[in-house]
């Protein structure tokens, strides 16, 4: 294996998401620092300006990571 694992195929949405439910955590946090930014953008441009009043972007992208984290553990997710 190469010392940048990170590189490699498994690196795909799905290598990664094998690789979580294999227990590597290097996975999770590779799979937040690529979509979580993402998300975030995505989540404030969709908010309308009275909804991002009370409810904060951000936390929604943290407690929809946290639920897919739990499903991914708990063997409710499959690659594609």
């Amino acid at each position: 294996m190469s010392e940048n694992s990170d590189d490699l195929p498994e690196s795909s949405f799905e290598g990664l998401l094998e690789r979580l439910q294999d227990g590597d955590h290097r996975a999770a946090s590779l799979i937040v620092d690529r979509y979580r930014p993402r998300l975030v953008q995505l989540a404030n441009h969709q908010f309308e300006t009275w909804l991002r009043d009370k409810a904060d972007p951000e936390g929604v992208v943290q407690s929809a990571l946290f639920s897919f984290f739990r499903r991914a553990k708990d063997g409710r997710l499959s690659p594609a």
